[in-house]
This record gives structure tokens, C-alpha cells and sequence, in this order.
């Protein structure tokens, strides 16, 4: 009797050892879980994070290259901008050649207006002696 009950102890404290086991596998097994899902999520994050950075090499590379466009558009402005200003830096000077023209043709033909007076003025008093004797009937012709 006293055998069996030792025995009962034993298969109890055996159970119990076994149910103790029991919950520390459970335990590391369930630690093992949560690693490996931590893992899990580390590597998605760490392949999320690869996947980022080559977006961003990729739309840095695209922004370089727009870059490099909007500059050299900027110095084909630039360059044309300075071909009109040079373009209108020529055309004032021509506009002053041409002012200078205009007032040397303007006095020229104030001079040449006077000058035109003066001259029919004398071909009118020059005219008036014939056109006397051609009224009283002389031949002017004969002078």
C-alpha cells in the first residue's frame, strides 16, 4: 500500500513535472513564435526599406536629370537674352544715326524751302520787266 501511494506521489510529481515541461515548451515555443514573426516583420520592414531606397535613388537620378534640363534651359535664355539685348543696344544706336539724319534732312529742307523763296521771288521779279512788255505789246524775245 504504502508502495502504491509512493508510487501515486511519484506519477503526481511526475505529471507535475510533465504539465511544468509542458508550459515551459509551450512557452519557448511561444517565444520562438514571436521571434520568428519579429524576424518576419524586420525582414518585410527591411525589404520595404531596400524598395524605398531604390525609389529614391531612382526619383533622385530623374530629378538630377530635370535639373540638368531646367539649367540648360535657363542658359539658353540667358544666351538669347543676351543676343536681344545686344539686338537692342544695336537698334537704339541705328535710332540715333537716323534722329541725326532726320534733323540734318529736316534743316536741309528748311534751307532748301528758303532757299526756294528766294528764288521765285527773284524769277518773279525777273518775269515782271517782260511780263510789262508783253502787255504794251513788245516782243520780249528780241532783247
Amino acid at each position: 500500500m504504502e508502495n502504491i501511494q509512493r508510487l501515486r506521489r511519484q506519477a503526481a510529481e511526475e505529471r507535475e513535472k510533465a504539465v511544468q515541461k509542458k508550459r515551459v515548451s509551450d512557452a519557448k515555443l511561444q517565444e520562438a513564435r514571436i521571434k520568428r514573426h519579429a524576424k518576419e516583420n524586420y525582414e518585410q520592414k527591411a525589404l520595404k526599406t531596400l524598395k524605398h531606397a531604390e525609389d529614391l535613388k531612382r526619383e533622385r537620378a530623374e530629378v538630377l536629370r530635370r535639373i540638368s534640363n531646367y539649367q540648360h534651359q535657363i542658359d539658353v535664355s540667358a544666351m538669347l537674352m543676351r543676343e536681344r539685348e545686344g539686338e537692342i543696344d544695336r537698334i537704339r544706336a541705328r535710332i540715333r544715326n537716323q534722329q541725326a539724319s532726320i534733323y540734318s534732312r529736316r534743316a536741309d529742307s528748311m534751307r532748301l524751302k528758303q532757299e526756294s523763296e528766294v528764288l521765285k521771288r527773284e524769277a518773279d521779279s525777273n518775269a515782271m520787266p517782260g511780263l510789262h512788255l508783253r502787255e504794251i505789246g513788245l516782243d520780249t524775245r528780241a532783247r
